[in-house]
């Protein structure tokens, strides 16, 4: 497939206002498997509430946070966020992400090493710490 360059996707999507950056940010994954990328996204708890209550979400407030992470709703606001975001950066039509599966369990250098000690992300202890939602958001980008 194409190149896409992702630490370039990550910083732009780093802009959205779901992101929390202190969280760990933006993890984009573009495998070759897939027709376009999707990206694992530390969000705002408070940003995903606002989100599922102006898409008219029964019970908004009360959902859990896998609740709120999985609603189709609140996936496709952050996905509309992130558009603006890639806009904005310059990236290409393969650069923008198709989906975005938001997530409020942060990225830890220590409690799991999805960072390293320097703030970074750590792609394939990403991938594998959040197996699950990652397989979930990929079917949006498969071929």
């Amino acid at each position: 497939g194409e190149y896409v360059a992702l630490e370039k996707m990550n910083t732009s999507y780093a802009t959205s206002d779901f992101v929390d950056i202190e969280a760990g940010g933006v993890c984009c994954y573009g495998g070759a498997e897939l027709d376009r990328a999707v990206a694992l996204a530390q969000c705002k708890k408070a940003k995903l509430v606002e989100a599922a209550l102006k898409a008219g979400v029964a019970n908004a407030a009360g959902l859990s946070d896998d609740q709120l992470c999985a609603h189709p709703e609140v996936q496709k606001a952050v996905v509309a966020s992130f558009a603006v975001c890639a806009k904005a950066g310059g990236l290409t039509k393969l650069e923008t992400v198709v989906g975005v599966y938001p997530l409020l369990t942060p990225w830890d250098p220590v409690a799991n090493g999805c960072l390293t000690a320097t703030q970074k992300i750590v792609p394939s202890k990403i991938f594998a710490f959040n197996k699950k939602e990652l397989d979930l958001i990929r079917v949006k980008g498969g071929l």
